[in-house]
């Protein structure tokens, strides 16, 4: 099944999560041979920060993903 959240979901996931829980998701899609889904607008969303600052924590919260 193909999973898709939206950036407030994502970014709900990877900044209010602990790392347990979001191993547990990522467990539950590997699991279920789900796959979670990106749209352009999620990308963008997301890594807007990259280009407002040096100080972003926006690549550090999704390494902790894969």
């Amino acid at each position: 099944m193909y999973i898709y959240l939206d950036t407030k979901d994502l970014i709900n996931l990877f900044e209010k999560s602990n790392s347990s829980e979001i191993e547990d998701f990522k467990d539950l899609l590997i699991e279920g041979s789900h796959k979670l889904v990106l749209s352009t607008a999620n990308v963008f969303e997301i890594s807007s920060p990259l280009n407002k600052t040096k100080d972003s924590n926006v690549m550090s919260l999704f390494v902790m993903f894969n």
